[in-house]
This record gives structure tokens, C-alpha cells and sequence, in this order.
């Protein structure tokens, strides 16, 4: 591969890795919200 192909697809595998790292980071968020809630109704029923 080709030093420019090869920096220009580095670039591109680090934008994704960043944009999945984020998705990653919100569901987790979303899910741990979830479970405190499951968690809260479980206690008041």
C-alpha cells in the first residue's frame, strides 16, 4: 500500500475507532440507566 493510502486509511480506522468508542461510552450510559431503574422498581413492587 501506499504511504499516502496507507496515512489516509490510519486517519479514517481512527475516526471510527473514536466514533465507536463514543457509542460505546453512550449505550453503556443508556444501560446502566436502565438497570438503575429496573432496580428501583423492583424495590418499590
Amino acid at each position: 500500500m501506499e504511504p499516502k493510502h496507507s496515512a489516509e486509511m490510519s486517519r479514517h480506522l481512527d475516526k471510527q475507532s473514536h466514533a465507536l468508542m463514543e457509542t460505546y461510552r453512550a449505550m453503556s450510559h443508556e444501560l446502566h440507566k436502565l438497570q438503575v431503574s429496573l432496580n428501583t422498581t423492583r424495590i418499590l413492587y
